[in-house]
């Protein structure tokens, strides 16, 4: 038998192992384990902080999860972009059998770190590689909160992906999460510059390294353009072969920064260096 209990508290610094035996007290009977589905910090009072946390509690062992025994049908697809969308893309293609071919014009996570620190060190700009193109897209140099206004029921299942690949297992239940910033193939450095269509369907796609100038052909019947806002000449491309695009609505946003220190004494006093980094709005 499982139940929820939430409004469970304690202390900075206090282990979360306690929190068996709290629940253990609360419902008067044995339990052998437990899984957190939420926590949060309350500070309204800067003289005692602490965490709550909101926790499943079971009197059940584990149970091993069955075997996956789906029939895998391995089939080429091009997805266009690794930033998040394409990225996610690629992950649930591969969950159901396909062998994606990831096409990324800007470099990969590693390379394009330091392609990045060029540019904010000494103003060399890598047109292909920066802070909107690569592995990752633009939200890779940003501050790493994986927390969204939606309410949709998939959130959860991206943090499962993000913990999967080694993310740490808080941003699982943590109110406000960050994190710092296989199975198909990567063509990092490879731009899309054309698209081959005959009768109305996909043939192939026409590549270039972005490096050396050598272009190829990838044939492939179904092609997923996860191309952000910023591939303005890809968009050029698609509008010149008669693909249908439809601009949609976006916000502008004002970024300011403050020290984290000094949000951190505004929101906990004088507890803030033992402490996450203090969210605000």
């Amino acid at each position: 038998m499982t139940v929820r209990i939430d409004n469970v508290k304690l202390k900075i610094g206090e282990s979360e192992d306690k929190l068996l035996s709290i629940a253990k007290k609360k419902l008067g009977r044995p339990l052998k384990r437990f899984l957190i589905v939420k926590k949060s910090l309350d500070a309204r009072d800067k003289g005692n902080i602490f965490w709550v946390y909101s926790i499943v509690a079971s009197d059940e062992e584990v149970q091993s999860e069955p075997a996956d025994e789906r029939i895998k049908m391995p089939k080429t697809v091009a997805v266009i972009g690794a930033g998040p969308s394409g990225l996610m893309c690629a992950i649930r293609l591969i969950e159901r059998g396909f062998l994606p071919v990831i096409i990324e014009r800007g470099e990969a996570v590693e390379d394009r770190k330091i392609s990045c620190q060029k540019f904010f060190d000494k103003q060399i700009l890598n047109v292909n590689s920066n802070v909107q193109f690569g592995e990752g897209g633009a939200g890779t140099f940003s501050d790493g909160k994986l927390n969204t206004q939606t309410h949709d029921g998939l959130n959860r299942t991206v943090l499962e992906i993000f913990w999967k690949f080694g993310a740490p297992k808080e941003i699982m239940y943590l109110n406000k999460p960050h994190i710092g910033s296989d199975g198909g193939s990567y063509m990092f450095n490879t731009m899309l510059v054309d698209i081959k269509i005959d009768n109305g369907k996909l043939q192939s796609l026409i590549l270039q390294n972005v490096k050396t100038g050598e272009q190829s052909v990838l044939v492939a019947d179904t092609v997923v353009l996860a191309i952000g806002h910023s591939s303005r000449d890809t968009f050029t491309m698609l509008n010149d072969n008669g693909i249908l695009m439809e601009p949609r609505e976006f916000a502008v946003g004002v970024r300011i920064e403050h020290l984290a220190s000094e949000i951190g004494k505004a929101q906990y006093g004088k507890q803030y260096i033992n402490l996450p980094t203090a969210d605000y709005k």
